[in-house]
């Protein structure tokens, strides 16, 4: 059984491709991974998408979103105790790297190329997620 639904949003820049990726200041502490945040009740992905990405950097003009059509599920031991979740992935372009201001769920934050978003992204499957949307936007 799913505890929680979530997005994970991919921001990037197309020419030249730039991600953003955002350093968690809370729980996982120090994890380098993009824009996430859990579904509310009655509320669609898309709808998660644009409040996530508002509420975690102050983003609301964008060019499009793209449905990245992939999803994994993870197991997570907190503050709540042993909870599985599952991500669902989308990307949302933006015209330029913008100047951004992050909430208090992070530290700090980077427009990085693809080897140095490869690099500091912490999780696998954010790094999976990066592939199917170069996949994409290259064909």
């Amino acid at each position: 059984m799913i505890d929680r639904y979530n997005v994970l949003v991919l921001i990037f820049v197309r020419n030249p491709f730039k991600l953003l990726v955002l350093k968690r200041a809370d729980f996982p502490v120090g994890v380098f991974q993009p824009v996430s945040g859990g579904v509310e009740l009655g509320e669609e992905h898309i709808e998660t998408v644009v409040r996530e990405v508002y509420e975690e950097t102050l983003i609301s003009d964008y060019l499009n979103i793209y449905d990245l059509d992939y999803s994994f599920t993870f197991e997570v031991n907190g503050e709540m105790g042993k909870r599985k979740m599952k991500d669902t992935c989308f990307a949302m372009e933006v015209k330029d790297e913008l100047r951004i201001t992050i909430s208090e769920e992070h530290s700090e934050y980077e427009w990085c190329n693809i080897d140095k978003a490869m690099e500091l992204l912490t999780f696998e499957e954010n790094k999976i997620v990066l592939t199917k949307l170069l996949n994409i936007i290259k064909s």
